[in-house]
């Protein structure tokens, strides 16, 4: 079988187009496979892609790697001037936050005005819905503007305009995934049924036009802050992206829609698998891409069904989605608390989504008061919300609370498929042995750098669009063998391609209604009835709780129904079959929700969702190991049994607990293995050479880790120690399978390592997506599996065989404990929390070969925990310790009882993401150290703390004094000019004429 690929062709314009890339069949004897962070980041979407810059020079100068000759002071030196100098051209960009202004928007009133207080966080107060959300783009305007427009580009598959051609496979996957032209489609349906032109059976016209105008007068907001900033940000000037394109309605909506790309599962773990079971063979396979989490004491985040609910619930017919049976326990890091345990006697609700924390933050706080002449048409919120979208997505509008994590149900499938080409030139799928036409388009790109524009042809089965091989990037080959493989016998008849079919693409979503909707809601209901839009697109788990006593948890991302059995679709599926095909999509109502559950909490932390021995619909097996759920219920556990009454002080150091229950249990294995060994028991793991240059000492210095207790502080040397050993046996381990004598197929060692290197392996085991300019997906579904699948290989000893193959389980970690050892003794300062350092960083700071901490990055702070402690921070990679991965992307707290004085709210960096300005990095020290300060939300608190007021009160423009301040320097200019060139002609003239 031919495989499927985006070429250029050879021709004038330039043109993408698929076809084969070898004139003869390419026969595969043997595959390779092809995620969100968690929470998310995946993914703030600010592409760090190479920028277009001239860095020769500056990298020279900069970075001591790649100097030779210049000493490391200079180098330091020359990145402090440079650091000085960006920050000097910044000032101008700043943002202007007080003043009288004219807004030039019919139907925003005179009465609009923005507060922001010594934090920056900005409250907008108006009388009307329209005003406010016209204030809410004019502040993410303002603070926010290059993290709009790279949002915007890379959601409509333009970041090849910004960074060049290197970017180029970014924008070819988000064209044939189709992001822009569903995100149009979305905004068209809108008005179409907000003009009556068409029906939606959940949405009213009347509703359908008022999110319309949330958009488009959000939209306005946006680009009167463009229009009226005295300088763009520097980032527009490095990248050349001036002048400011208006934002539109339809920008907001492709964000949401990659924002629902990103943060859904379900297509690369398939690839993967696929491709990892036909090089290693299942048994080798199966262990390092196991996803499923059936232990026992892991817990689920749905309880079982409680009859208190049935009466409450019937209406909306959601009974059936409830757990049916006895009660096995509910988990999973969001969390509620009933008033029973609090001492408020009302709910107390947290929620700390997990991201990739960089400059600018994916997170946006923000109050909006609407004091509207009609009570049913006010409204307050507060919280935080998704830069390029309006409103909040995480916050409470004065009666409810909400908080989200990542739902990690398996909304997403990879279909193999048989395409042809037809006499004519169409294209053709093969189903049920007849051949389909597909649909086909031509996608065009303008590239930075190049007259003429990149062409490709986007195809489009009935399953969904073909994805070409090289769009997968780092992934690419990989896809390519496996499902090369999974096509079967080679044929010239036919060429092998991929196809996409998920949540994140389904047409017409409004989403948006429910954001909309989170404003006004005043019961669960009302609640789970906003959540049905938002189930139409992306995946996620919402805790809820209300000042009447009540909390609850609704699944989000309506999953497809399939006709193959449960399990299948973990692999690739295969096209050609009409079962393959899915049925439609699970229902809101027939999601997993729960209400006021008898345990008296509610915990979700990405892990498993519900027992499917008592749930009937089938949500796949993508879910996260629970052991942060585990933590954070027997936290609870604890604390409530003493008697304890807890407050909001007490679930903000919740928050912060760096117990870590794998790290405790992986301790306790390597006592039980190595403390009764011999000393001539562990030497026979060794050489003679490495016992000469003290591999047996250094295992005896390593058993300190025997009486660890998993508590990852900041100050722990033994969390540094169990860290590296942890991470040196994953490395041993994945080292073991190039080898001829541990492949399955002998034959295709040579096909496996051509496409498999070791650092590949790692990063698919270590979770890493495709996405090498993490703009798309930025984990893959074995993420977060790791430490779960080793405890299991550890546990099993000789039944593992990686174990087995490794010589034994004494052996892998006796060698590992040495090999950490030596490590740990080269590290100066060994406290966990130096080793786990973090900076936050900005894409561009790397791109101008700046070194780590300077440029645009913010400060280096010292991290506890790890992946799987409730204050999560992932290591960067099994070999670098420092934080890279998500961590804690904001910090949400609301007691029930009293939302005014007791709800806090922190974010890693500041309101506004301009260099320079006073609000870049202001909270990122307390952030780190785990301060939560109180949300000010209410008006005569936010009026109080005012620091800076911009009003819209100008009925008609000013007169402009900038106009006249241009006419005066242009005339300067023009007479210094003139001056200069009288000069010169004097000069020439001789003495005496002069």
């Amino acid at each position: 079988a031919r495989v499927w690929s985006a070429r250029p062709l050879p021709r004038s314009p330039r043109t993408l187009a698929l076809t084969p890339p070898h004139p003869r069949p390419h026969t595969l004897a043997l595959s390779r496979p092809c995620h969100s962070s968690a929470h998310c980041q995946a993914v703030t979407l600010f592409v760090s892609v190479a920028l277009p810059v001239d860095r020769r020079r500056i990298v020279a100068a900069s970075s001591p790697r790649r100097r030779q000759t210049s000493s490391r002071g200079e180098g330091m030196a020359f990145a402090s001037g440079l650091t000085f100098l960006l920050k000097a051209f910044s000032r101008r960009a700043v943002p202007e936050y007080d003043g009288s202004h004219f807004a030039g928007v019919e139907g925003v009133g005179l009465d609009a005005k923005i507060v922001r207080d010594a934090d920056g966080t900005p409250t907008c107060f108006a009388s009307d819905e329209k005003s406010v959300f016209f204030l809410n783009g004019v502040c993410q305007g303002q603070d926010r503007l290059w993290q709009l427009h790279i949002s915007r580009m890379a959601a409509l598959g333009r970041v090849c305009e910004v960074a060049g051609k290197k970017a180029l496979q970014v924008d070819v996957m988000v064209r044939q995934i189709g992001l822009p032209s569903v995100a149009r489609g979305d905004f068209e349906h809108l008005k179409q049924v907000a003009e009556g032109k068409r029906e939606d059976s959940a949405l009213c016209p009347e509703e359908a036009s008022k999110v319309v105008d949330m958009l488009e007068y959000f939209a306005k907001g946006v680009n009167w802050a463009a229009r009226n900033c005295r300088q763009l940000p520097i980032e527009f000037h490095i990248t050349g992206q001036r002048p400011w394109e208006p934002w539109t309605a339809t920008h907001s909506l492709a964000v949401a829609r990659l924002h629902g790309f990103a943060m859904c599962f379900g297509s690369q773990h398939a690839i993967l698998r696929q491709a990892l079971y036909e090089a290693l063979g299942p048994e080798a396979a199966s262990e390092f891409t196991s996803t499923e989490d059936r232990e026992a004491n892991l817990p689920y985040c749905c309880p079982p069904y409680d009859s208190k609910l049935s009466a409450e619930l019937a209406k909306a017919d959601i009974a059936s989605a409830l757990n049916i049976g006895q009660e096995k326990g509910d988990g999973s890091n969001v969390f509620v608390v009933s008033g029973e345990f609090t001492a408020s006697q009302k709910p107390i609700l947290a929620s700390d989504p997990h991201l990739r924390v960089k400059i600018p933050g994916f997170w946006y706080q923000i109050n909006l008061h609407c004091k509207a002449k009609a009570e049913e048409d006010s409204f307050v919120v507060a919280g935080a919300g998704s830069v390029g979208l309006p409103a909040v997505f995480i916050g409470h509008n004065g009666t409810c609370a909400w908080g989200i994590t990542l739902g990690y149900c398996d909304v997403e499938d990879i279909f193999v498929e048989r395409l042809r080409r037809t006499a004519d030139g169409k294209c053709e799928s093969l189903l049920d042995g007849e051949w389909v036409p597909c649909r086909t388009s031509v996608e065009e790109l303008r590239v930075k750098g190049q007259r003429e524009p990149e062409r490709f042809v986007r195809v489009e089965t009935v399953h969904g669009p073909v994805l070409s091989f090289p769009s997968l990037q780092e992934y690419g080959k990989l896809a390519e063998a496996g499902v090369g493989s999974l096509a079967g016998s080679s044929s010239s008849d036919y060429e092998v391609a991929v196809s996409y079919q998920g949540l994140p693409i389904r047409p017409r979503s409004c989403s948006v209604v429910g954001i909309r909707r989170f404003v006004r809601v005043t019961d669960f209901r009302e609640f789970d009835q906003a959540l049905s839009f938002v189930s139409r697109s992306i995946c996620l788990n919402f805790a809820y709780a209300d000042t009447n006593g009540h909390l609850g948890w609704v699944l989000t991302g309506e999953v497809p129904i399939r006709q193959t059995k449960p399990g299948e679709e973990m692999f690739p599926l295969k096209g050609w079959e009409s079962r393959s095909k899915h049925q439609g999509y699970t229902p809101h109502a027939n999601m997993p929700k729960t209400l006021d559950p008898k345990k008296g909490f509610v915990i979700s932390t990405n892990n498993k969702v519900v027992d499917y021995e008592d749930f009937k619909h089938y949500l796949g097996y993508c879910f996260k190991a629970g052991f942060r759920a585990r933590a954070i219920e027997s936290e609870l556990k604890r604390l409530t049994s003493e008697g304890r009454k807890l407050t909001v002080e007490d679930i903000r150091g919740l928050q912060q607990n760096v117990q870590s229950v794998p790290a405790k249990e992986f301790c306790e294995i390597l006592k039980a293995t190595l403390s009764p060994l011999s000393d001539a028991e562990i030497s026979a793991h060794f050489s003679k050479e490495e016992l000469k240059d003290g591999a047996l000492e250094r295992v005896k210095e390593g058993l300190v880790l025997c009486s660890f207790d998993g508590v990852l502080t900041k100050e722990s040397s033994s969390a540094t120690l169990y860290q590296l050993t942890h991470s040196q046996l994953v490395l041993d381990l994945l080292r073991l399978w190039p080898n001829d004598n541990n492949l399955e197929a002998k034959q295709n060692r040579s096909r496996v390592t051509e496409i498999f290197s070791t650092s590949l392996f790692q990063r698919i085991i270590d979770g890493k997506g495709f996405d090498n300019a993490k703009a798309l997906k930025l984990v893959n579904e074995f993420d977060g599996h790791v430490h779960l699948n080793i405890l299991k290989m550890i546990r099993g000893g000789e039944k593992s065989w990686w174990i087995r193959t490794a010589g034994g389980l004494g052996k892998s970690l006796s060698r590992a404990l040495a090999a950490a050892v030596s490590k740990f003794t080269q590290i100066s300062d060994k406290r966990w929390g130096t080793a786990h350092r973090f900076t936050i960083q900005h894409p561009f700071t790397a791109a101008l070969g700046l070194p780590e901490g300077y440029g645009l990055d913010g400060p280096t702070l010292r991290m506890g925990g790890d992946i799987n402690t409730i204050a999560m921070s992932k290591l960067e990679s099994f070999t670098d310790l420092r934080t890279g991965g998500a961590t804690v992307s904001m910090r949400f707290l609301a007691d029930m009882s009293n939302l005014r004085d007791n709800c806090r709210l922190i974010t890693p960096v500041g309101m506004c993401a301009v260099l320079g300005s006073p609000f870049y990095t202001n909270r990122a020290e307390r952030w780190a150290s785990g301060e939560v300060p109180k949300l000010v939300w209410a008006e005569e608190d936010v009026l109080l703390a005012a620091v800076h007021t911009l009003r819209f009160d100008q009925p008609s423009p000013p007169q402009s004094g900038r106009r006249n301040s241009y006419l005066l320097w242009a005339s300067a200019a023009i007479i210094a000019g003139i001056a200069v060139s009288q000069w010169r002609w004097l000069r020439m003239l001789p003495a005496g004429y002069r």
